[in-house]
Parts: C-alpha cells; structure tokens; sequence
C-alpha cells in the first residue's frame, strides 16, 4: 500500500477515535473558549461581525462537542420549516434499529391511500425506502405546498424511485406512516425517544404542531391530502445537540440512540435530479441534503469535503461536518406556524429572513477561523 493510503487510513482512525471521545453535554453546555481550542480569533471576529448585520435569530457552533460560538438567542424556540423532516428522520431511524419500520414495506401494504384523487395501484407500490428519499413517483396534492407543485411531472408519469424531486407529499405521508407503524404520536415519540436522552434544554411535546386540510390556508392555496402536516418549533441549542448526535454516529454517552448504520445509511445521498429549476446538483439521503465533491447545494469557498444538511425557508440551518468536528445551527425567527393567519401574515408584512447566499458568505467566513484552516 502507498504511503498516501495508511495516511488515510490513519487519518480515518484518528478521526473516529476523536468523534468518539466527545462526552454528552449535561443539563447545560460546557463552553469553551474559541482561541483555547484553536481558533483565530481575528477571523472568527469577522464573521461575528458580518452575523451582526443578518437577520439571524442566533447562530451557535459546536467544536469536538463544545460549543465555540452561541451568538444571539439561542434558548429560543422558532418554527424551523423543513428541518422538520431531518427531525422525522431519527424517530424513524430509532423505530427501523427496531425492527418496527420496514423500508421495503409498501403503501399498499401499509393500506396508505388519499383522496381527491385516490391513489392508483401503481403509485401504492411506493416503498418507506422511496418516501424517504424524495422519490415516491406519487405527484399528488399535498398540505404547506406554497407553489411547488407547478414544478411536479404528471401524476403516473414516473414509477416509484425513477426520479427525485423535492417532494411535501412523501414527507407529510411519512408522519401518517410512522404514527401508523409505530403507535404512538410524533410528539410524543420525539420527546420520549430523542428529547429525553440528548436532554434537550428547550423541547416540549406542544413544539410540535399538527395542521389538516381543514384549515382556510390550506384551502386558499388549493392543498388537499388527508396526510396532515406536522412541524416542529425548536431552540438553536436543541438543534445544534441534535445534530451532535449524528456527527457523533448516534451515540449519546453511553447511550447508542440511533444505530451507527442507521446514522450511515441515512447520510449516504442519492444524486437529485430536478430542483425547482434551480441548477442544484447535490445529494438527498433519508430526508437530510448531502453536499459531497464540487457540485453542492451550498458552497463554502473552496471547501469540499462532505457536509449533512438540514434546511427550512427563511434561512433555518443545521450542519454536520465530520471532516471538521463541527456543528452549525442557525436560526431565524419564524414565529406562528402553519396557521393561516400566520401564513398569511408572512406574506402581508413580511418576515426575518437569511438567503442561502448570506447563510454560505457566514459560514465560509468562520470555517476561516477553523483550527484547520491550512
């Protein structure tokens, strides 16, 4: 073997050694001073300084398990819009360790339907597996669906995992099928199963919220679906632990929350195909975006190694990167949910808002400050 490859090899083992040293933080953060760490401190004042003029709720960086950055008001709960999904997508991996979630299993033998239309006996051959991926074939109405749909192939016109596209359908029909398979609510499950091990400082079965088609936003925008909406209203703090959890493989401590190849398998990333016409070419596993190589939905200067992303409207941000032991939540203050005063309110006066382009200028200027800058 060359000497590049037991470098890698080297390099591999070191890195899980350190990933696993990282001790679960307790009822509080144990933070630590940046420079102590590592950190350019002049680099890392840069980016604090262009956060400042962002209409960020609060940013907060986690570093080989201890937070370097906590700016802004980070015990704050918001609605975090489609992080929702990545949220979903561990009470899916704790119920599939298992044996309870088959992802071969499909709608049809689940008895998972809906109606205005119905679906065909083609489109129930969708498996769990193809849901969540984003690749279900199934192009029917669905609930918190703000326009996508005109972007959608013909219903029936693609079968069940021929082709991506980013898809409310798949992902609220997940939230039926995990409370169908599993027995119990998501809210209840998410505080049981992950708030309670991770202690998350902020969380309450009431963050998460349910919205039907009943509701006059729904239908003003023409959404029907007996496939209800869920979302989640979460702190920063919260979310930076959860993605400690899967930077971490899914050990909490002692506790193994989620399985290392349930961690693996939802992070790997099939190539997308169509974006809302956006030209993006990145990666999509179970519900998490994944960056690898050059082409990437977010681009952080010349940084390319792999990056797990979780991301909501309006600039709601969780990432992972394994290569750099680092966190990033970022937030802004989405504030009222899926009701319709609420949606329409947004639209009407406005909201804080953080584009992808500034969330990417943010993040480039504090990987600078990195310890592992060069």
């Amino acid at each position: 073997m060359s000497l590049r490859g037991w470098l890698a090899i080297v390099a591999l083992l070191v890195a899980s050694e350190v990933h696993g040293a990282h001790p679960a933080p307790g009822d509080e953060w144990a933070t630590a001073a940046p420079e102590t760490l590592g950190w350019d401190g002049q680099a890392l004042a840069a980016a604090q300084d262009f956060y400042g003029g962002l209409e960020s709720a609060a940013f907060m960086v986690i570093y080989r398990g201890q937070p370097v950055v906590s700016w802004g008001a980070v015990a704050d709960e918001h609605y975090v819009a489609s992080v929702r999904k990545s949220l979903l997508n561990a009470l899916y991996g704790v119920y599939w360790d298992r044996g309870v979630v088959r992802l071969d299993e499909t709608l049809a033998e689940l008895g998972i339907q809906d109606s205005d239309p119905a679906l065909t006996d083609a489109e129930r051959q969708a498996t769990v597996e193809q849901l969540l991926l984003s690749r279900s074939g199934i192009y029917h109405s669905a609930l918190y669906d703000a326009g996508w749909s005109r972007y959608m192939p013909e219903p029936g016109s693609k079968a069940p995992g021929e082709y991506w596209i980013y898809n409310n359908w798949d992902f609220n029909a997940l939230g039926t099928i995990f409370e169908q398979v599993s027995g119990t609510s998501i809210h209840a499950a998410f505080a049981t199963e992950i708030a309670k091990p991770l202690k998350l400082q902020d969380f309450d079965e009431s963050d998460v919220e349910y919205q039907n088609k009943s509701i006059l936003a729904e239908r003003m925008m023409g959404n029907a679906s007996d496939h209800d909406l869920y979302l989640f209203r979460v702190s920063t703090r919260d979310l930076a632990r959860f993605g400690l959890l899967y930077l971490n493989e899914g050990q909490w401590g002692q506790h193994q929350v989620l399985s290392k190849a349930w961690v693996e398998r939802s992070t790997e990333g099939v190539p997308t195909e169509y974006t809302f016409g956006t030209g993006l070419d990145t990666r999509y596993g179970y519900l998490w975006w994944v960056d690898v190589g050059e082409t990437r939905r977010l681009k952080f200067g010349e940084f390319n190694d792999k990056v797990v992303i979780a991301s909501g409207s309006r600039g709601q941000f969780l990432l992972i990167i394994p290569s750099l032991d680092l966190v990033i939540a970022h937030t802004t203050a989405i504030t009222g949910g899926a009701s319709t005063w609420a949606q329409v309110s947004r639209r009407v006066f406005g909201a804080p808002e953080v584009s992808d382009q500034a969330f990417e200028r943010l993040v480039t200027l504090l990987l600078a400050a990195h310890p592992d800058r060069g």
